[in-house]
């Protein structure tokens, strides 16, 4: 079992938020090479009743069996998606332990002192 310090929130903390943070854009990625996959069909079974949103996370989920012929054929036919994907993925990393620094710094108490 992990111990707290009294002064921490135990509602919400860093790890659980980096973890919602990653997940959410990666499935952001994952629908956006889903419906490039599909041809931005919504794989036919989308109604007009339908909001783009509910289409969008229908096919994206609908698509993950798919997933051995979805990343090769966005690696052959879609080279600009896989620049996109690198660089925004890079850009999380950096967010996240960008994050990390931060709270490090408030548990310290010196969040806007300069470092040496």
């Amino acid at each position: 079992m992990v111990s707290r310090r009294k002064d921490d929130n135990p509602s919400v903390s860093l790890h659980s938020i980096q973890i919602v943070v990653f997940l959410v854009v990666n499935f952001l990625l994952w629908g956006v090479a889903a419906g490039i996959y599909n041809g931005g069909s919504g794989m036919g079974s989308a109604r007009r009743s339908r909001s783009n949103v509910t289409i969008f996370v229908v096919s994206s989920v609908a698509t993950i069996p798919e997933v051995g012929s979805v990343i090769p054929h966005i690696w052959r036919n879609h080279k600009w998606y896989v620049v996109v994907f690198v660089v925004i993925e890079s850009f999380l990393v950096l967010f996240l332990f960008w994050m990390k620094k931060v709270d490090e710094d408030m548990k310290s108490g010196n969040l806007f002192r300069k470092r040496k």
